[in-house]
C-alpha cells in the first residue's frame, strides 16, 4: 500500500549452523529506525514466508546482518526489451 511515508529496504544474511550464509528479504521499515525494527519485520517475513514451507521444528536460523537494499526479480522477456 502506497502511503507516501518515506520507507528504508532492508534485507538481511542469515545462516543456519554449519551451512552458507543466504539472503533474504525485502522488509521497509521508516528511515533513522533502530535496528530492531528492521530486524523484527525480517523476522516476521520470515516467519511468514519461510514458516509455511519449513517444518515447525527446524529452528530458525541466525541473523548474520542487515542489508540496505531491495532484492527484485526481473522477468527475462522485460530484461530483453531493455536492452
Amino acid at each position: 500500500m502506497m502511503t507516501g511515508t518515506p520507507m528504508r529496504a532492508w534485507c538481511a544474511v542469515y545462516q543456519w549452523p554449519s551451512k552458507k550464509e543466504f539472503l533474504f528479504g525485502t522488509v521497509l521499515v521508516r528511515p533513522g529506525a533502530p535496528d530492531q525494527e528492521a530486524e523484527a519485520a525480517l523476522a516476521q517475513r520470515f516467519t511468514e514466508k519461510w514458516g509455511e514451507i519449513l517444518p515447525d521444528d527446524v529452528p530458525r536460523p541466525k541473523l548474520i546482518r542487515l542489508v540496505p537494499g531491495t532484492i527484485w526479480f526481473v522477468p527475462e522477456e522485460e530484461q530483453r526489451e531493455a536492452a
